[in-house]
């Protein structure tokens, strides 16, 4: 029997090694400069979105995301709109976040935890909760909004930002109402889409709120535009979450329950 040659064999075996791992490396096309493996990586994102759209309800939380980031970015010129409209130092106005933040502690610390936990002993349904509690903070943040719009005294602004900071128990409920409507091993993809719609929508947000501050009366103070603008945008959610069925969303989660099983 003739004798192999130990080096053959390790050097067949170097050369399918490499044969394999240029075959796993991304193939460059030189009609559109583009490599493949990101070209799959596009599509696969883009399948999972237009497949999460698919369900019911995803679309409203998608949406809501991009435009209450969109909209709450106004908050970030209350200090200075505050110091304009009160004719007073920034320091002086810093009081203004202890009313967002209590409202805020309010919503999501206090009440949605009691009100959840109250509502499902009594066996109501999840999803009631959730649209509702998401139609409730969006009207409370359009009356805040609109109250900011129109302040001219402290008590009026203090009112505006504690209404906006109860308004904050909007985003808890959205993401447990998208969660509940996808099995779970898409969840990971749900929050991460959350994740770049929340960035887009602030690059959006900051410079538009800032343009929409800059307009003023012909005394050279602020209208608060932005504010305006807050309130308009979720007026529009609040009559779209009117196109959602809290028992039809409530029968797509049972499913997905039963099928995670």
């Amino acid at each position: 029997m003739p004798e192999t040659k130990p080096s053959t064999h390790l050097s067949e075996g170097i050369a399918r090694q490499e044969q394999s791992d240029l075959s796993a490396e991304p193939t460059f096309d030189p009609g559109t400069g583009v490599k493949h493996d990101y070209q799959v990586q596009h599509t696969n994102i883009f399948t999972t979105v237009l497949s999460l759209l698919a369900i019911p309800g995803i679309w409203f939380c998608f949406l809501s995301f991009l435009l209450k980031r969109i909209a709450f970015s106004s908050e970030n010129l209350i200090y200075q709109y505050t110091s304009e409209v009160l004719r007073q130092r920034l320091d002086q106005v810093v009081w203004i976040r202890v009313a967002l933040g209590l409202g805020a502690s309010l919503m999501t610390v206090i009440v949605l935890p009691l009100l959840s936990r109250t509502l499902s002993g009594k066996g109501v349904a999840a999803q009631f909760v959730n649209v509702w509690v998401i139609r409730f903070s969006l009207l409370i943040v359009i009356i805040g909004f609109v109250i900011m719009w129109l302040a001219q005294h402290p008590v009026q602004i203090g009112t505006a930002l504690l209404l906006c900071g109860i308004g904050e128990g909007l985003e808890p409920s959205l993401e447990a109402l998208a969660s509940s409507l996808v099995k779970q091993a898409s969840n990971a993809d749900l929050f991460a889409i959350f994740s770049v719609i929340d960035t887009i929508a602030k690059i959006i947000g900051g410079p538009l709120m800032a343009a929409m501050l800059s307009i003023r009366n012909s005394d050279g103070v602020t209208m608060g535009a932005c504010f305006l603008l807050s309130a308009c945008l979720f007026t529009a959610l609040w009559i779209l979450s009117w196109t959602l069925s809290w028992q039809k969303l409530e029968e797509i989660s049972r499913h997905v329950d039963e099928d995670g099983e």
